[in-house]
């Protein structure tokens, strides 16, 4: 195993090669939503190492790297008003903070610790009108 490429060395590059083509795109025709400019990057990105973390080739500081990552992406998706980021951040986030509980408590802790947050973040999304899909 030694030698190898973590996943992020493949994956970060298509996300922002994704990203960027999303910007390029949004800028030129306005009126495309964010889930169009900005999903499939965003998932290039985040999706890999978070699957990581449910087979078993996660470490702490890939655990931590992915929740600054998400953290990021949620503050840029609330500074632009823009829904992508800000669900595809927020999910990100929940589901590890959720695996980063698990691994330091139980599962069901973890589970219950997580609930009052997402209910949270659901009614502002409810009540946000002025975010574009």
């Amino acid at each position: 195993m030694a030698g190898r490429l973590p996943v992020e060395a493949l994956s970060v590059p298509v996300a922002l090669l994704a990203l960027g083509g999303g910007t390029l795109e949004l800028r030129r025709r306005p009126d495309r939503g964010s889930w169009y400019a900005y999903g499939v990057g965003l998932l290039a990105g985040l999706g890999p190492p978070l699957l990581l973390t449910f087979v078993g080739g996660d470490t702490p500081a890939r655990r931590a790297l992915l929740a600054a990552g998400a953290v990021a992406v949620v503050a840029v998706g609330l500074s632009r008003g823009q829904r992508a980021p800000l669900v595809i951040g927020a999910a990100t986030l929940a589901i590890a903070v959720e695996r980063e509980l698990a691994v330091l408590t139980s599962p069901w802790v973890a589970l219950a610790a997580l609930a009052a947050p997402v209910v949270a973040v659901a009614a502002v999304l409810g009540r946000r009108s002025r975010l574009r899909f």
